[in-house]
């Protein structure tokens, strides 16, 4: 009777130890997916876009060309053929922009991207300023020369531009009405068709576009 009870005794011990075992490789089983749940998802990694360069901001904006006309057509003053002629000349007049006011490209983006009107307003009566001192510096070196001597003075402008300044007629024809939009008296220049052509989005929507897009 002793060894029936004995049997019987290691019998359930054997039995709860196998239930032990299992019921661990139960929980060995489901730990890695529990864990898994537990853990917090990985986080979404999102990179902003690199906001475009001075220089590709003002081109966009007051040229028209290069990506920032691409991203926002309706935010560019003017249109000009994205030639390599009319590109380089940009770059060209830009470049002595900098060389009259020092940091003219980067304030009138700081400018741009404020979202403030009067600030915006500002910065482009500046980057025109500059504008328009360079090609007034040029033209005046050029006409202290003789050249263009006897001709339509918006004519002998836009050949002095052109020559000075060494860059296309399209751009010379930009000038030109840039400088009027800012109020220095030159006479205005039809553009040529297929050249460029000014806006005519008046000053105050363009600014307010700008604020609530840039």
């Amino acid at each position: 009777m002793e060894k029936r009870r004995g049997r019987s005794r290691r019998r359930r011990v054997a039995a709860g130890v196998v239930l032990s075992v299992t019921a661990a490789g139960s929980m060995v089983a489901v730990g890695p997916s529990t864990a898994a749940a537990q853990r917090p998802a990985a986080a979404i990694v999102t990179v902003a876009a690199k906001p475009a360069d001075s220089a590709t901001l003002l081109k966009g904006l007051v040229f028209g060309v290069g990506p920032v006309a691409q991203k926002h057509p309706d935010l560019a003053l003017t249109s000009v053929p994205a030639t390599p002629e009319n590109v380089a000349a940009i770059d060209r007049l830009l470049a002595d922009g900098e060389k009259v006011d020092p940091g003219f490209v980067d304030r009138f983006a700081t400018a741009m991207r404020s979202g403030d009107h009067v600030e915006i307003q500002l910065g482009l009566e500046d980057v025109g300023d500059v504008i328009a001192r360079v090609v007034e510096t040029e033209a005046r070196a050029q006409m202290a020369d003789g050249t263009g001597s006897g001709q339509c003075a918006a004519v002998m402008l836009a050949v002095t531009i052109q020559t000075a300044v060494n860059i296309t007629t399209a751009i010379a024809v930009l000038v030109i009405n840039w400088i009027s939009v800012i109020n220095i008296q030159y006479m205005m220049l039809a553009p040529p068709v297929g050249s460029s052509a000014v806006r005519t989005l008046s000053a105050e929507k363009w600014v307010d576009a700008v604020a609530r897009t840039l």
